[in-house]
């Protein structure tokens, strides 16, 4: 019963403003045309008491009521809850005086509804109850006293509080409608606030993309253009001596300059794949599949193709392990872990590389090489960001662009893998876990596994 009255309230409260305060330079705004009102009603009552045969004292007294409240409300506009009860009195005051001077006429109380409709400006609860409260007390005591003043019809005069009651309803009312008002005007609020506030983080994360866009494109430019330099260098300076001195070179000589010529090539021809490979839209297909076996046998190839002196590498892997990926973004991914390896591997330290199954949907894939000294945790944090590398400099031994890993990380979450690095002070080790795909004929030979060294 308690959860069910509970549940009853809270669905009415909901009904109801939250009270949000309005922003003070707006509130400052509406509470300038109040006391700009309000400081009307003051002349508006101080000419029409004199007219009237109250009295000087008894005008005076009227429009000083009126004149003290609104200049209360301007000393305290710094509390803007006290500043808007006090001006909400002046208002309200007025209307009582506005319908004592016209000797209770009935379409001058209708002044109450335009100054509660006015008092929604502020947003506030107490100048609603206020605006009740006064016209139930008013109505009821000063009817009770001065009949005339109030009201100028015999049933009103003859019950002065009963129809103190029927005009403060009246007055609650108006205030239900001000309240949803009020109720609507904070909902837009929220709603704009909400927008802007969107446009905001939006701007904010696009400056950052852009400033982020500025800084890669920085980095490629220089990268780029020093591992552009040196093989460029090389087949311009061959081939210029090929064509201008090819009478004084011997068969050796020539055949020693186009391979070298060839290798640069290779080198240019590698750069750009690295970058093609970048910025090609890496999507993964449910039906995609390939053969762990096949995949590495691609890369061992392409390693004893690439290096002139190729570290000694371990294959350890599961037999019939099949991934949910294509066979070419698989090579794509080993390729670069596996020649990433072997580029930043000491001389003469092997390369260890292994596949094996997790579970029935996972499999996990480790490449690891010794290192001469721990990689610092800042750049082990950055190895999978776009053209970083841990030697910058111009005077680096390893070339590339510092886009192996980070294609390796592109590929292998797009395919809802997970990618991780791990590092000792010998040793560096790049894992992945990636989804598995079924095989057709699941065969396992010996312990699982197949061991070899290149």
């Amino acid at each position: 019963m308690a959860t069910t009255v509970q549940s009853r309230f809270q669905r009415a409260r909901s009904l109801l403003p939250e009270g949000i305060p309005l922003p003070k330079g707006m509130w400052e705004r509406r509470h300038k045309v109040v006391l700009v009102i309000l400081w009307a009603h003051f002349a508006w009552i101080a000419i029409w008491g004199q007219l009237l045969p109250l009295g000087f004292a008894h005008a005076a007294a009227e429009a000083l009521a009126v004149a003290t409240l609104a200049g209360m409300a301007m000393a305290v506009r710094q509390r803007s809850e006290l500043a808007s009860l006090f001006a909400t009195a002046g208002l309200i005051t007025s209307s009582g005086i506005l319908v004592h001077f016209s000797g209770g006429l009935i379409e001058m109380h209708f002044h109450f509804f335009v100054m509660v409709a006015l008092v929604t400006l502020y947003q506030r609860w107490l100048p609603f109850l206020f605006a009740i409260g006064f016209v139930l007390l008013h109505h009821g005591i000063v009817g009770a006293i001065d009949p005339d003043s109030v009201y100028n019809h015999a049933a009103a005069i003859e019950n002065p509080w009963k129809w103190a009651t029927i005009h403060a309803a009246f007055i609650a009312a108006i205030s239900l409608v001000g309240l949803a008002s009020w109720k609507f005007n904070e909902q837009s609020r929220k709603q704009a606030e909400d927008y802007y506030r969107q446009l905001y983080e939006g701007e904010k994360g696009l400056a950052q993309r852009l400033a982020e866009a500025d800084r890669l494109k920085e980095e490629l430019i220089g990268i780029v253009s020093h591992e552009l330099r040196t093989p460029i260098s090389v087949v311009v300076g061959f081939t210029r001596t090929i064509l201008h001195r090819r009478a004084l070179l011997d068969e050796n000589e020539t055949t020693d300059m186009i391979q070298r010529i060839h290798k640069q090539g290779k080198r240019l021809e590698a750069l750009v794949n690295n970058l093609l490979d970048h910025s090609k839209a890496l999507q993964s297909s449910p039906d995609a599949k390939c053969s762990v076996e096949e995949v590495l046998h691609d890369v061992r190839v392409h390693a004893e193709e690439t290096f002139e002196q190729l570290p000694p590498i371990t294959w350890v892997l599961e037999r019939n392990l099949h991934m949910a990926m294509s066979h070419e973004s698989m090579v794509l991914v080993m390729t670069n872990l596996v020649g990433n390896a072997a580029k930043f591997a000491p001389s003469g330290t092997p390369v260890d590389v292994s596949a094996r199954s997790m579970t029935d949907q996972w499999a996990f894939v480790e490449v690891t090489n010794r290192v001469s000294q721990p990689i610092p945790q800042d750049q082990l944090d950055r190895l999978f960001d776009p053209f970083f590398q841990g030697d910058s400099s111009l005077t680096r031994t390893a070339g590339g662009v510092g886009l192996g890993l980070h294609i390796v990380r592109r590929i292998v979450e797009t395919h809802g893998g997970e990618v991780s690095v791990a590092c000792t002070d010998d040793s560096i080790t790049v894992g992945l876990r990636l989804p598995r795909a079924s095989s057709i004929e699941p065969q396992h030979v010996g312990d699982g596994t197949q061991s070899s060294k290149v």
